[in-house]
């Protein structure tokens, strides 16, 4: 049997070895078409923290948020309460805002009530905005119903009153009392600031403890169908660990904060001192 010559074997291994070359050609031009885009994609995607893993609070966690109170959605705003959920100090800082508190929106003066009835919440939102020269992320219109169904989704809270008060519906002797959801909104939507922040700090205080830390999506079911608000189900799951946190705080985590200031003569006005402002905005910032 004749045996192969040299160039027999170099045709060989020339062959094996531009073919070896031709499949590595193929296999990176595959990566390159396939694999880096996804990789790009999976790195783009938002990252929602873990639950259990370290967690150090960082200021971009923080929220400013406006919360409106209506009778019905429909209708003027009774109140507006200036939020800050702060995630380095986790606290929430609690700043009842008056109605007629006055600001610029768009070359418009008007009160922030008459902003909102103007513009809705996105007018009211600026205006506040430009009342106290910050950024505010969030907002959350509430109702009388939505407010009845968030106190009593926790079965009610306990609120200490230092004067007897009459609603609508309902009279409040002046003691420590348990209330519902219906008589804590009628108490919201009477637009008493000194009530309100009282209100709502008791809330949170009280209501948004360690015990919601398992029944978060339940609560967050009553924000996304009985309010309009800003936040989305994906912003409260990349606030999953800086929630936690607040929750599981056991002291007092809700700050009222009193606006310093003067109404105009008849009272359709009310004007925030210097002070006011300059406290809030390092507060807020």
């Amino acid at each position: 049997m004749e045996k192969p010559s040299r160039s027999s074997y170099r045709i060989f291994w020339n062959t094996f070895f531009i073919t070896l070359l031709c499949l590595g050609v193929v296999f990176a031009l595959f990566y390159f078409i396939t694999m880096r885009p996804a990789k790009e994609v999976t790195q783009n995607q938002v990252s929602v923290p873990v639950e259990g893993s370290a967690y150090t609070p960082a200021a971009s966690d923080s929220q400013n948020i406006l919360v409106i109170g209506c009778e019905e959605r429909e209708k003027d705003a009774v109140f507006f309460l200036l939020l800050r959920f702060d995630a380095q100090d986790n606290c929430c800082y609690v700043v009842p805002l008056p109605p007629e508190a006055e600001s610029t929106v768009n070359v418009k003066t008007m009160s922030l009530g008459e902003h909102y009835r103007y513009g809705g919440h996105e007018y009211a939102l600026s205006g506040a905005e430009n009342l106290f020269l910050i950024h505010i992320q969030k907002y959350i219109r509430m109702d009388q119903n939505s407010i009845a169904s968030m106190v009593d989704f926790f079965g009610g809270m306990e609120l200490d009153l230092s004067r007897g008060i009459d609603t609508k519906n309902y009279h409040f002797d002046a003691a420590k009392q348990q209330i519902d959801g219906s008589r804590a909104a009628e108490l919201l939507l009477l637009g008493d600031t000194s009530l309100n922040s009282a209100v709502t700090c008791n809330f949170i205080n009280q209501c948004l403890t360690e015990d919601l830390t398992d029944n978060r999506q339940d609560f967050y079911s009553i924000l996304f169908n009985e309010c309009d608000t800003g936040f989305t189900s994906l912003d409260l799951s990349n606030l999953a660990m800086p929630i936690k946190l607040f929750l599981n705080k056991t002291e007092d985590k809700a700050v009222p904060i009193e606006i310093d200031g003067e109404y105009t003569e008849n009272g359709t006005r009310f004007l925030p001192s210097e002070a006011a402002i300059a406290d809030i905005q390092e507060i807020f910032s």
